[in-house]
């Protein structure tokens, strides 16, 4: 179990039995009820890619989800550079500009 307070970006936990990553995290510490430190975090779902806001107290758990990260290789050269277009022949090859004086 992970608590909120410990939640940083890119972690991922379970909620309602869907694997949430951590896209952002926001610390709000007010100075009136009691002084409790709430934390503000937006959550991916990483089934269906939708976004969550939850406001939540720094006591707040959350269970760790069964999940592996893995290195990957693109099969493709990135950025794809386009290809070059041929050379244009010069002014002085056409004869000069056709309405030139």
């Amino acid at each position: 179990m992970i608590s909120a307070s410990d939640l940083k970006k890119g972690a991922v936990v379970k909620i309602d039995g869907d694997p949430h990553t951590v896209v952002s995290v926001s610390v709000n510490k007010p100075s009136a009820r009691g002084a409790v430190t709430l934390y503000k975090i937006r959550f991916r779902n990483l089934v269906t890619k939708r976004k969550s806001d939850h406001s939540l107290r720094g006591d707040d758990m959350f269970e760790e989800a069964d999940f592996e990260r893995r290195p990957i290789q693109y099969l493709f050269d990135w950025p794809a550079s386009p290809p070059t277009p041929p050379p244009r022949p010069s002014s002085s090859a056409r004869g000069g500009w056709p309405n030139a004086r």
